[in-house]
């Protein structure tokens, strides 16, 4: 379709609409999936919370910041500091609600939900 697009004699310049996150070319499982088409219909919606039950999160990671509840818990150690000290629960929570088009990082799959750690 890109191809036809950029061939149509009116069109002066045609190119795909791509998150500008760097790393986002190299996220291969949201193509497979048809994330930037499903992006077309929504991106999610603050009004959304996903609970990721892990090691917690980076709160001050800026593919995140704006996407964190802090009322979350830390099921490693227990107690209701949801830092992550492991990084595993900061890379899950990214998959799913990484922030689009921030020049940063990843893109996640729902980036318009809010994250609870």
């Amino acid at each position: 379709m890109l191809l036809a697009l950029a061939l149509a004699p009116a069109l002066t310049q045609a190119s795909p609409d791509a998150p500008n996150d760097p790393q986002f070319g190299d996220q291969w499982g949201l193509r497979q999936v048809g994330a930037q088409c499903a992006w077309a219909v929504t991106t999610g919606s603050a009004d959304v919370t996903v609970a990721v039950v892990d090691s917690g999160v980076d709160l001050n990671h800026p593919d995140l910041v704006d996407r964190l509840r802090t009322d979350g818990r830390d099921f490693v150690d227990g107690d209701n500091d949801p830092s992550d000290e492991n990084g595993h629960g900061t890379n899950v929570a990214g998959i799913v609600a990484a922030t689009l088009d921030n020049n940063e990082g990843i893109v996640g799959l729902a980036p318009g939900v809010r994250i609870l750690p």
